[in-house]
């Protein structure tokens, strides 16, 4: 059992833009830049002209990139299963619930809190 984490559609090798990118991440279109930059010059990610507006980049993850993320899962459910060790199997099912109820508010801080008397998914 792990932490919910944002999934990798099967479409990850499919170029985005970085307004696209900017928006589902929540982050500002410069910042979106600057991270694609670092990802770059890391060889983990590359960008390309979009053919259907010049204007705008496409941002596509490289093979270099796809180990990256299989290496990072890896890491993220050794550390996660260290962490929750002490918990049982059931504990361990409504901790991770609990923590999926709050990842909205934490996604967004002006939504309304979680209603604790609904029950956990």
């Amino acid at each position: 059992m792990r932490a919910t984490r944002p999934s990798r559609p099967a479409g990850l090798r499919r170029p985005t833009n970085q307004a696209t990118l900017g928006r589902r991440t929540a982050l500002d279109r410069s910042d979106v830049a600057v991270g694609i930059d670092e990802l770059e010059h890391r060889g983990l990610a590359r960008r390309s002209p979009d053919p259907d507006d010049g204007r705008r980049k496409l941002v596509e993850i490289t093979d270099a990139g796809v180990r990256f993320l299989v290496e990072l899962d890896r890491v993220i459910d050794t550390v996660q299963d260290a962490v929750l060790r002490p918990l049982t199997t059931e504990q361990r099912r409504v901790f991770l619930d609990l923590l999926a109820r709050l990842q909205p508010h934490a996604d967004d801080p002006t939504s309304p809190p979680p209603n604790p008397e609904a029950p956990a998914s």
